[in-house]
């Protein structure tokens, strides 16, 4: 939701303070302290990502606007600016992707965590970390470093569906690879590690790498 407040009369700013004081109040009541704590752990957030992921543990669609007073309510004196919430909610999804959980984008306003339940029954020690964590292992070390690098910045381009679009220049810059790209692909591949939905071709080499990052790759 965009705010002008130079279009706002008065009674409609006293309006729109009064209900963001309320939704941060009731993100507030609904994120003890201690859940936080365990979100961060479970999950290695940092403090501030965890402090988002449980103020969307309610279910419900929230405005950046709330989730960024409901963050930074105790240190309003030099906060930063609205768009460091998508900044961390990328971070968020990254970390969590491993884990089946997902944070929907509500266009145009906000975040929905839509695996609310998940996250509890892992919170709860319902779902074992250590099985979902250990499957990452195997794949790992049947890599080799370029596998490694092409596969970590698969990871980082991917968006909260786990797909990444990327170029094969900028794949390779990215990897640091001085050789084909292609091998490397192809060997991800056959391990399961990626699932290729479409590369570049002879025909049209500027096309770009669509893959789809499995879960326990990462």
């Amino acid at each position: 939701m965009s705010v002008d407040p130079e279009r706002m009369t008065r009674e409609a700013l006293v309006s729109l303070v009064y209900d963001l004081q309320s939704q941060v109040e009731a993100l507030l009541e609904s994120r003890p302290a201690s859940q936080v704590m365990e979100i961060q752990t479970v999950f290695k957030l940092t403090s501030m990502e965890a402090k988002i992921v449980s103020a969307l543990l309610d279910g419900r669609p929230h405005s950046k606007e709330s989730i960024y007073n409901a963050v930074y309510f105790d240190s309003m004196r030099d906060p930063p600016e609205m768009k460091i919430i998508d900044v961390m909610v990328c971070k968020i999804r990254k970390k969590m992707f491993p884990f089946g959980v997902k944070i929907e984008t509500i266009w145009g306003s906000g975040y929905h965590l839509t695996d609310c339940a998940r996250v509890l029954s892992i919170l709860n020690g319902e779902v074992s970390v250590e099985l979902i964590a250990g499957n990452a292992a195997p794949i790992h070390r049947k890599h080799g470093e370029n596998e490694k690098s092409v596969l970590s910045v698969l990871v980082a381009e991917m968006n909260a569906d786990g797909k990444t679009k990327i170029g094969s220049r900028v794949l390779a810059r990215k990897a640091g690879l001085k050789g084909s790209l292609l091998p490397i692909m192809a060997r991800l591949a056959e391990s399961g590690a990626i699932l290729v939905k479409s590369q570049p071709t002879r025909g049209n080499r500027l096309a770009p790498w669509i893959v789809h990052v499995k879960a326990r790759a990462l």
